[in-house]
C-alpha cells in the first residue's frame, strides 16, 4: 500500500481464505444476518473494488467500507460494552494504516469527540523501519512523525479539555503488548481483555524491543513474529498518546 496504492496479491489471498472460513461457520451456525465492514486499506486503495467484489462472488459476505469517522464511532459502542462509563475516557484503536481516537465522557456517541489519523503501524513501519534493528535515525524520523501528527491533535483539543480519568487501548499493537506485559506462551484474550499496562513497563519494553534484531524480537515471549517489526511503531504510538494525554496507565 505505501509504494503502489495497491491491495498485494498475496494479502489478498490470504484475506480470502480467512473470510472463507468465517462464511462457512456463519453457515453453519445459522447466521442469516451478516455485517462487514472495510476501514483503512480498503478506503484507500485503488484496487479496493476489485478484492471486495472478489470476496462478495466467492463467500456471499458483502463488505461495506466505512470512514475513519464511522470507524471510530463503532470503536467506542465496543469499548463501552466491556466497562462501565465513569468520567471521561480516552479511547484509541491504532490499525495498519490508521489511528482512530475518541474521547468520551459517558460512553455515549453523541456526546463524544471522534477522530482518525494517518498513523497505522503497517504504513510507519514499511516508510521508516528498514534497519534491523532500526537505527536511530529511523527511530528519530518515525518519532518525529508521530509526534507532529500527535501534537497538532492535542493543540486542537486543548480549546475543549475534557478531563481524563483513563486510557483504553484496542487493536493488535495494544492487544500483544498487555500479552507480552503478561508474558503469555499463548495469546489469551480473556487475560489480555481489560489488562493494565503502566507507563512505566511499556519504557521498559520499548528499550528492549529497540536494541534487538527481528529475530530475537521474534522470540519475545508474549510477541507474535508477525508483529515483531509492526511492534516498533506500534509501542512508540502508544507511548506517544499516553504522554500527551498524562496518562500513568492503559487499560
Amino acid at each position: 500500500m505505501t509504494n503502489s496504492g495497491m491491495l498485494g496479491e498475496k494479502n489478498m489471498k490470504e484475506s480470502l481464505l480467512v473470510l472463507k472460513g468465517f462464511s462457512e461457520s456463519l453457515a453453519h451456525s445459522g447466521m442469516s444476518c451478516i455485517r462487514a465492514v472495510g476501514t483503512s486499506a480498503l478506503r484507500e486503495a485503488r484496487n479496493a473494488q476489485d478484492f471486495t467484489d472478489t470476496v462478495f462472488r466467492e463467500t456471499g459476505i458483502r463488505i461495506e467500507v466505512i470512514s475513519g469517522m464511522r470507524e471510530a464511532e463503532l470503536t467506542l459502542r465496543g469499548a463501552m460494552m466491556g466497562m462501565k462509563a465513569e468520567g471521561g475516557s480516552l479511547i484509541i484503536d491504532i490499525g495498519g494504516g490508521s489511528t482512530e481516537w475518541i474521547i468520551s465522557q459517558s460512553g455515549s456517541p453523541q456526546s463524544s469527540l471522534y477522530g482518525s489519523l494517518p498513523l497505522g503501524v503497517v504504513a510507519l513501519c514499511e516508510k521508516f523501519v528498514t534497519g534491523d534493528p532500526p537505527s536511530h535515525e529511523e527511530i528519530s524520523a518515525l518519532s518525529a512523525e508521530i509526534n507532529a501528527r500527535l501534537h497538532a491533535l492535542r493543540q486542537k483539543l486543548a480549546e475543549r479539555a475534557v478531563p481524563l480519568t483513563r486510557v483504553v487501548g484496542t487493536g493488535g499493537s495494544l492487544t500483544t503488548l498487555a500479552s507480552m506485559d503478561l508474558g503469555l506462551d499463548t495469546y489469551n484474550h480473556e487475560k489480555v481483555h481489560r489488562h493494565p499496562v503502566s507507563l512505566h513497563r511499556l519504557y521498559a519494553l520499548r528499550e528492549r524491543l529497540f536494541s534487538l534484531p527481528s529475530r530475537a524480537r521474534q522470540a519475545i515471549t508474549g510477541l507474535e513474529p508477525e508483529r515483531a517489526d509492526l511492534i516498533i511503531p506500534g509501542i512508540l504510538l502508544t507511548i506517544r498518546w499516553m504522554e500527551l494525554f498524562e496518562a500513568v496507565k492503559l487499560w
